[in-house]
């Protein structure tokens, strides 16, 4: 099976680290109003997405490198 680093970007996106990232920061306090909420998360999305269209190309250049020179020193000890 065959992954693209677009892939790889994407599970990150889809997975807790930027929540995490938000509440550890503390960079935004959560409202603690249900109407506030719905805010909150609009503000967290937006900067999610403007921070990943920054680093998106920067990351999967370095994924690709990254990936391309483990694999092919694992094919050469595979070779001996």
């Amino acid at each position: 099976m065959k992954y693209s680093a677009d892939e790889f970007l994407d599970s990150v996106l889809t997975s807790e680290a930027s929540t995490e990232a938000f509440a550890r920061t503390e960079i935004i306090k959560w409202p603690g109003e249900d109407e506030a909420e719905a805010r909150y998360h609009e503000i967290e999305d937006r900067i999610e997405d403007i921070t990943f269209a920054f680093a998106r190309r920067a990351i999967a250049e370095a994924f690709v490198i990254v990936a391309n020179a483990v694999l092919e020193r694992e094919r050469g000890r595979e070779r001996g």
